[in-house]
């Protein structure tokens, strides 16, 4: 009887505790699933802001250029009179300090890859 006594303010606690894991353990294993955000901002680019286009020719004709990249297909105009010039491979050491360049490069999970450098020539 005095083990009963000693132990009966204890029982409760017990109960209790017991009580409370079993609540956390049901919310947890019914936990909803997280919800996915997709972000995309749809910002105005001010007037004058050069725009970058990369992708693959996919057809010039009528004075249009066609692009096709990650983003889908860039319709382009060419302008009248705009230069188009033909790229040629530089000798090996030609390419001297202060040159004015245009560097093509890739980020991959090894780093940054280098793809093609053009040199653009002093008018």
């Amino acid at each position: 009887m005095a083990l009963l006594r000693h132990l009966l303010p204890v029982g409760p606690l017990v109960v209790l505790t017991a009580l409370a894991s079993g609540v956390v353990g049901f919310v947890y294993a019914h936990e909803p699933a997280r919800d996915v955000v997709a972000l995309s901002v749809d910002r105005e680019r001010p007037a004058g802001e050069p725009v970058l286009v990369s992708g693959t020719v996919a057809s010039v004709a009528d004075g249009r250029l066609v692009l096709s990249g990650d983003g889908g297909s860039t319709d382009l105009v060419i302008p009248t009179g705009a230069a188009v010039e033909d790229l040629q491979a530089l000798p090996a050491g030609s390419l001297a300090t202060g040159a004015r360049v245009n560097v093509g490069a890739e980020r991959s999970d090894f780093g940054v890859a280098l793809t093609g450098v053009v040199v653009v020539a002093e008018r």
